[in-house]
């Protein structure tokens, strides 16, 4: 005798051309869930990655301070620091912030030509930190190797220089990817995070210039 396989009941596709959706038991309907990344995934993603990032130059702050407070002369004898390249870098730092909040706002309002313009000032701003920056540790006259603080300023610098350079690429991203139409006032996310990083580049060399100009006593050149 010959035994066969029940049959198995058809079940309808949800997403299905002309089929009805799912729905439970209790006649709730089963909506299929969005394709794509879910809304705020990458703003939280960037929010976690610079909390693990504040923590870092925290931790260089206190050793900066900790071995500054330590030494019976700080800076080295010799070192001869002027503070007009660090201002100029800091108005530049202040107008790439202002650039990076404008290419924000004109994503959410659809305008991506503005945001694209935005965008492009940003990198320009951010090339030419980033140039001066490292104009002012080859220019510095000692090495990583020399002292203490030949050690930390190179530290603190190139902590704030590696933000730069890789907030730049970010920013080159986003912004090559809003002139293609991917962003706008509905999803913007991607943007909004490139933005993110940016700005806490800003309070990173604003942290280090407090620290290695504004509180610490320098024979300028």
């Amino acid at each position: 005798m010959a035994v066969t396989a029940p049959d198995r009941a058809a079940v309808p596709s949800a997403t299905g051309h002309g089929a009805s959706p799912l729905a439970l038991p209790t006649g709730a309907r089963v909506e299929p869930l969005p394709a794509g990344r879910p809304p705020g995934t990458t703003l939280l993603g960037m929010k976690l990655l610079l909390a693990a990032d504040a923590m870092v130059l925290v931790t260089m702050l206190v050793a900066y301070f900790t071995v500054k407070g330590g030494s019976p002369a700080w800076p080295a004898p010799g070192v001869k620091l002027s503070t007009y390249l660090p201002t100029v870098v800091t108005i530049t730092v202040a107008m790439s912030a202002a650039s990076v909040a404008w290419m924000v706002f004109a994503v959410r309002r659809n305008d991506q030509r503005n945001a694209f313009s935005a965008a492009v000032l940003t990198v320009i701003l951010g090339l030419a930190i980033a140039n001066a920056q490292w104009y002012s540790m080859v220019h510095a006259g000692f090495g990583p190797s020399k002292h203490a603080y030949a050690t930390l300023y190179d530290l603190l610098i190139g902590f704030h220089l590696v933000h730069v350079v890789v907030g730049i690429v970010a920013v080159m991203v986003v912004a090559a990817q809003t002139v293609a139409g991917h962003y706008g006032r509905d999803d913007h996310d991607p943007v909004a995070a490139a933005a993110l990083f940016w700005q806490f580049g800003n309070v990173t060399w604003l942290s280090v210039m407090t620290a290695l100009f504004l509180l610490s006593r320098h024979a300028h050149k």
